[in-house]
């Protein structure tokens, strides 16, 4: 039958507007898509500040401020310890920035209190507070130490800790960053904030000694030069890798979350002729002697301690001078240290070897050279660069995202399955019939929505980071079968007595999501504006809790499979 004109356009728009709600579900659902706020408090002391200068960390702001993540909304606060801190320094004029604080402390509750951020970040580079710009702390030693932050301000930090809120912090070489890092709980065991020895030759963390760590690689011409640390040509890191316990075959298969980068495991972090380095601590039985609480608890309803782990590290070539120095030796060094304190119910935590790896003069170049040189434009200078820069930045955004408070991490992952419902290939999977029961529903459904899911994740956000989404939907409901599946839990990836993986129960996995996804659909066949945001929440949370009748059925047919398989091998075998 023919069409008319008028019907043949209705019938086109409908495709347009169909094919568009596919590609972007917020064009027409927004109050669904409300993103989760995670509230960050920057802190940075001496010459570091929030600029686009040298020292500024004006590239790692913009790179939160314009994450593009679909389910996180960072709001930032800047601070610094300085008094006289200038409005450039502040950023004053960027959009994004929620508040500004300068002479900043951490026992004044207009400033700080241990539930009023998500997460701190800790850009040191001060050793002493003696000048005039701390005048707040200058002028009150008997509360602010010069070489330390305050007692009551370390207290409120421990309290922010244990409470769950996360810790980033990084120093540089020898003791930049201690006035503020070194007593900090857990930070303070988690890198060097000192020279690591007064023998100029034996120091690991010195400027210009053989044993320092410079990470320096030569740039666009055969001469070692310093500031080939602000050309385009980066550092190579080495990830950890880690397996679960049925992987025995895939024993490095999965990075720590830190290190997910767009196209795969990120490699690679701004060079430095003069790093700091991240440790993890000789003793996790320390009581932290501020407040005398425990530094490292137990894994909760566990036995042993969590403790930090180095994720990364850094390599120093034989020989390097950059230009002046003493020729290095080679040797290895911790690059990312990272403590997962979910774990142990409190706050994560990690450190990094340097706030080089985040100022702009060693990610966009250095002021002062002429255009022509790749050092003025750093990362940005070539194609290749850029590469580097946008792997880089995905580590300052997944710290961000792995620091955040585990109400956070619950939050993402309900914005997580609103958007996956309404993607395309889930869509066909299970939004045809919203009317579909879970308990009606067969195990290989199931396993399809949660296998097309989890394929619409690798899309949403990176691949290497879907597995680790997708242990967390289990962790809620089914904590045992997700600690199983963890590469990153301290007792997985054990011993196996040589043993091969004949079971792999990692379909589990997509059994739990395809079940939270049509349980969701079920309770909200036909969702509108005017449905509260407490009421979407409250049913994402009853249809995410349909994740365990995923798991159990999965586990029926998994056992089912078994005993056929036993049946048909014993008959073979004649047993």
């Amino acid at each position: 039958m023919q069409q008319s004109p008028s019907m043949k356009s209705l019938l086109e728009q409908t495709m347009e507007r169909r094919a568009a709600f596919r590609a972007d579900p917020e064009l027409y659902f927004p109050w669904i898509m409300k993103r989760c706020t995670v509230r960050i408090l920057l802190v940075a002391d001496s010459f570091i500040d929030f600029s686009t200068h040298d020292f500024g960390l004006s590239t790692f702001l913009d790179t939160l401020i314009n994450d593009g993540l679909f389910y996180v909304k960072f709001d930032i606060t800047l601070a610094h310890l300085r008094n006289d801190a200038t409005d450039d320094e502040m950023a004053v004029g960027t959009p994004g920035v929620v508040n500004r604080i300068t002479g900043f402390v951490f026992d004044n509750p207009a400033h700080f209190t241990p539930t009023m951020y998500d997460e701190v970040f800790l850009f040191a580079a001060e050793t002493y507070f003696h000048f005039g710009s701390y005048s707040t702390r200058f002028g009150n030693p008997g509360t602010y130490p010069a070489d330390r932050l305050g007692n009551q301000e370390l207290v409120n930090l421990s309290a922010f800790m244990d409470g769950g809120g996360g810790v980033f912090a990084t120093g540089d070489h020898g003791a930049l960053g201690k006035g503020i890092g070194n007593e900090v709980k857990r930070i303070r065991n988690m890198r060097y904030w000192d020279s690591t020895s007064n023998d100029f030759n034996l120091d690991e963390v010195s400027m210009s000694g053989p044993r320092r760590n410079d990470t320096n690689h030569i740039g666009h011409n055969a001469t070692q030069e310093f500031d080939d640390q602000s050309d385009d040509i980066p550092q190579t890191i080495q990830p950890r890798l880690y397996r679960t316990r049925f992987h025995h075959y895939c024993r490095g298969f999965y990075p720590h979350p830190l290190l997910c980068g767009p196209n795969g495991i990120i490699r690679v972090l701004p060079d430095h002729p003069h790093e700091g380095e991240c440790i993890v601590p000789s003793d996790l039985t320390l009581t932290y002697p501020y407040d005398n609480s425990v530094e490292y608890p137990n894994v909760t309803g566990g036995t042993y301690r969590i403790s930090p782990e180095i994720v990364a590290t850094s390599v120093v070539p034989s020989g390097n001078t950059a230009g002046f120095k003493s020729p290095t030796v080679f040797q290895r060094f911790g690059a990312i240290c990272a403590y997962d304190g979910h774990r142990a119910g409190v706050g994560r935590a990690t450190t990094d070897a340097t706030w080089h790896h985040f100022i702009n003069i060693n990610l966009v170049g250095a002021e002062g050279y002429p255009p022509s040189d790749p050092k003025s434009m750093g990362f940005l200078a070539t194609p290749q660069g850029m590469v580097h820069l946008n792997n880089i930045k995905a580590y300052f955004r997944n710290i961000a995202l792995w620091l955040a408070r585990p109400s956070n991490q619950a939050c993402f992952r309900r914005r997580m399955c609103w958007k996956l419902i309404y993607q395309e290939r889930v869509i066909e999977a299970v939004t045809v019939n919203p009317n579909v029961q879970l308990q009606s529903a067969s195990s290989e459904l199931i396993y399809s929505i949660g296998s097309h899911a989890r394929d619409v994740l690798h899309k949403l956000v990176r691949p290497c980071l879907t597995y680790r989404i997708m242990l967390d939907f289990l962790q809620e409901y089914r904590p045992d079968f997700a600690t199983l599946l963890d590469p990153w839990s301290a007792d997985s990836g054990g011993e196996d007595g040589g043993r091969l993986n004949w079971v792999d129960p990692s379909p589990l996995l997509d059994m739990a999501l395809g079940a939270a996804i049509v349980g969701l659909r079920s309770a909200n066949p036909h969702p509108s504006e005017s449905t509260a945001e407490a009421y979407r929440l409250a049913t994402v949370d009853i249809s995410m809790a349909q994740a365990e009748i995923g798991v159990n059925n999965g586990l029926d047919s998994m056992s089912e499979a078994i005993k056929e398989i036993a049946q048909m091998l014993g008959g073979k075998r004649g047993l």
